[in-house]
């Protein structure tokens, strides 16, 4: 399937991707305002607060479906429109799937709490300036203040909102783009090494001129950054081996998960996340149907928005950060070993499921509509 030439180079597909999600976060934007202005009133609409007011909840709850809704999943489907004459194929929406992987896709996901819950107590543990501690614990709290607005569950009305907009959409609209879309390209795409390197410098030049900033610091870690990152891409022997190593589908997951992980702009959540996008690309790589991701992530947000309820229920306020909460390492630790022994279950079981999918997903000849 992944060996196959398409008619759009992968590089142009690279682009046309981003185009599309930049141009419907841009569109979702426009939208999203006009819904504000509309419903706020010029006044109001420039106070940020405003949205956060028990009162204006359901404002909020539109607003987190139309920014999503166009600039995860529209683009992606126009993506898959272009570039595959079967689109949703092409992403993984599928029928062969089996009860086993069901049954075992949930049992990977409460495996996975205690592995998650252990990355976010190691996260704590990362010496920070206490300058640099303020602004992540900021971020954090704006954040929660979000949540804690769209999770203000008064009643079971307001328990189906909570999973429609935390767990439901979210798994659908996030798994489209960044397993059946991005992840999806990238195990295509073969001797993409540059791709990475340019992807991972980016990535650090955003986390050091956002979190280290500085002038000077700027002014020298700049230009050594792109000496490395030229090295890296132009020394033939260097790229050589390079190439093999993101040649492997393992590659492609890492760097969608830590893509995944970072438009999330959580510093505390950054690894816990990441670690999980890594689980939901190995379910979507062994098993080429979407919908047992976005049961895994659904199942993963639902839990944590059933949790809640119920609490809110029990004692009549929001509990405290139970959504990223933490545990103890040793229990990361053997609930690795665990989710080690479910993956490799899910493996054999996936494998003729695997090949069906994959046969549906991909012609003879890999093509697209437009004869690009």
């Amino acid at each position: 399937m992944y060996q196959q030439k398409p008619n759009i180079s992968y590089i142009s597909q690279l682009g046309i991707l981003i185009g599309l999600v930049g141009a419907g976060l841009l569109f979702g934007g426009i939208l999203s305002v006009v819904l504000l202005f509309s419903q706020l009133g010029m006044a109001k609409a420039t106070d940020v607060t405003q949205l956060f007011k028990p009162e204006n909840v359901n404002l909020l709850r539109w607003l987190q479906i139309i920014s999503t809704l166009f600039m995860f999943f529209v683009p992606t489907i126009v993506f898959a429109r272009i570039v595959s004459k079967k689109p949703f194929p092409y992403l993984g929406y599928n029928k062969w799937i089996k009860a086993e992987q069901v049954v075992l896709v949930v049992l990977i996901m409460i495996a996975c709490l205690p592995v998650v819950g252990a990355l976010g107590e190691l996260t704590q543990k990362i010496p920070l300036s206490p300058g640099l501690a303020k602004k992540f614990k900021d971020a954090e709290d704006n954040y929660e203040k979000q949540v804690e607005t769209l999770m203000a569950m008064k009643n079971s009305a307001d328990y189906i909102w909570s999973m429609l907009i935390v767990a439901i959409l979210p798994a659908v609209f996030e798994e489209t783009l960044f397993r059946g879309g991005l992840q999806n390209m990238l195990l295509r795409w073969k001797n993409s090494s540059p791709l990475y390197v340019i992807a991972l410098g980016v990535i650090a030049a955003f986390i050091y001129g956002g979190w280290f900033n500085g002038e000077m610091g700027i002014a020298i870690f700049s230009p050594l950054l792109i000496a490395i990152m030229a090295i890296l891409i132009f020394v033939k022997p260097i790229k050589t081996v390079l190439d093999k190593i993101t040649n492997h589908y393992f590659a492609a997951i890492l760097l969608t998960s830590i893509i995944f992980s970072a438009v999330h702009f959580s510093f505390f959540g950054f690894f816990a996340r990441a670690a999980l996008g890594v689980i939901l690309g190995l379910i979507y790589y062994y098993s080429g149907n979407i919908w047992l991701n976005i049961l895994a992530h659904m199942f993963n947000n639902g839990a944590a928005v059933t949790f809640m309820y119920f609490q809110i229920k029990k004692t009549g306020k929001m509990p405290g950060k139970e959504l990223d909460s933490t545990m103890p390492l040793w229990s990361g630790a053997v609930a690795l070993i665990i989710l080690a022994g479910l993956i490799y279950a899910f493996i054999r079981i996936s494998k003729p499921m695997k090949e069906k999918a994959d046969q549906e997903a991909a012609p003879p000849m890999e093509d697209n509509w437009l004869n690009l």
